[in-house]
């Protein structure tokens, strides 16, 4: 009897992975350029909440009818009885949402007397939570045209951090601070390393016009009659050597040989030269070698006169490239503090139209009904009930055993309540006397 009046009961199951998806990924809109990440447990609780939310329960009641979920307490209240929040409220029992320890699954489950309604449940739940997780989740119109506000104010910002940066650069007429601090640098060091090769050659030069001039002031400039007389006599006497040789050649070749041909012209060149002798004597020349190192003297101070100009050139680039490397060192504070201000409003404005285009990939994948939510396993309809677990079998055999063990127990007690002697045995006990005869009792 117990059996047939306890209620039947159908379990049907579904499980759900929930992933930390766009959804949960919430960007901070202020100037903070993170984005806020819940931990797992968190967002799981949040979509529990979501699942289990009034409003979810009255769209499934809505669409199934609270006739067709609670046709008992319908028939007890009668039409109308059971309102909207009572109904929300009796679903709310009957489901059993539960999530396993550091897992992304949530199990969700609900008991009814019909298995095809308990299966209907859950999956009409899923389907609603679905679309109320997005409603939620989802951005407003609010966030985008915040967004859009803080991009055309970044941008100005932006813009006038570059105009800023530009005029200074035009004023300093430095573009890159690192680049022409560099550029400077080198160009100093090559400019001197040139000036010290040209000092440097400048000093040899000095100390070769030191030599010339010491020789030249040992040369003679013209040339004295004494040495012209000299100078003949060293002539004569290669005159003289140059016809000895003729004449050892003749001796061992023909006239027409060209060892005695040669040795006659070098004889012809030296008479013509000793012909001159009368010229020579009248005329005061300039000694070739006197002529040859004032040349060399005058060469030198060329040299030496454009070497110096070329130093004083670098020297005055020297000067100019140390105050341009002072004046960028001094306004490199300036520099860099406009620099920054550069790219902090790029960082910000490229902050924003990251999250813009976040929102504009949310909202699309919404309209497409995308969701970071799978189910793994949809809810079907229960083959055995839940509700009694064992079946008329087991509570026969309960109740058999009871109602033995309740008649053994009800026999002891009566006999223990009975005053009487029911046999000899137990007259012999008491009165410790034997018994001679017994005289069965009848009605």
């Amino acid at each position: 009897i117990v059996f047939f009046q306890l209620p039947v009961l159908y379990k049907s199951e579904a499980v759900v992975l929930v992933n930390l998806g766009r959804e949960h990924m919430r960007p901070n809109l202020g100037d903070d350029l993170s984005v806020s990440r819940p931990q797992l447990a968190d967002a799981i609780r949040t979509e529990i909440s979501i699942m289990t939310s009034v409003d979810v329960l009255e769209r499934i009641i809505q669409r199934i009818g609270i006739d067709a979920l609670f046709p008992e307490e319908s028939q007890k209240k009668g039409k109308g009885g059971v309102t909207m929040e009572l109904a929300a409220y009796l679903l709310a029992e009957k489901l059993d949402i539960t999530n396993p320890k550091n897992s992304s699954l949530v199990n969700i489950a609900a008991e009814h007397t019909s298995p095809e309604m308990a299966a209907r449940v859950v999956n009409d739940l899923i389907n609603a939570y679905k679309v109320k997780r997005l409603e939620t989740l989802a951005s407003d119109d609010r966030v985008r045209g915040f967004l859009d506000s803080k991009i055309l104010e970044y941008r100005r910002k932006l813009q006038s951090s570059e105009e800023k940066l530009d005029k200074w650069r035009e004023e300093t007429q430095i573009h890159s601070l690192i680049e022409d601090r560099s550029n400077i640098l080198q160009r100093r060091s090559a400019l001197e390393q040139s000036l010290k090769e040209s000092q440097i050659t400048s000093k040899q030069l000095n100390d070769r016009l030191e030599v010339l001039e010491k020789q030249i002031r040992q040369v003679p400039e013209f040339i004295t009659p004494e040495a012209i007389e000299q100078s003949d006599r060293q002539v004569e006497m290669q005159l003289l050597d140059l016809r000895r040789k003729e004449q050892e050649l003749l001796g061992k070749y023909q006239e027409d040989s060209p060892f005695v041909t040669s040795v006659r012209n070098e004889i012809k060149l030296v008479e013509e030269f000793m012909s001159k002798k009368a010229v020579r004597e009248a005329s005061k020349s300039v000694n070739p070698q006197y002529a040859d190192l004032q040349k060399q003297i005058n060469n030198t101070k060329m040299e030496m006169n454009a070497l110096g100009v070329k130093q004083r050139e670098v020297s005055q680039l020297v000067q100019e490239l140390e105050i341009k490397l002072e004046r960028i060192q001094a306004g490199e504070n300036t520099y860099r503090e406009l620099q920054r201000e550069v790219e902090k409003q790029e960082a910000q404005l490229q902050s924003y139209l990251q999250k813009l285009d976040s929102l504009q990939v949310s909202e699309e994948l919404n309209r497409k009904d995308i969701t970071s939510v799978n189910v793994i396993q949809q809810a079907s309809v229960p083959l055995l009930p839940f509700k009694p677990k064992h079946g008329v079998l087991f509570y026969t055999a309960i109740a058999a055993l009871l109602g033995l063990g309740g008649g053994i127990a009800l026999s002891f007690m009566l006999e223990s309540i009975n005053q009487g002697f029911g046999w000899p045995q137990q007259i012999e006990k008491r009165l410790d006397l034997p018994v001679l005869i017994s005289i069965p009792y009848r009605k």
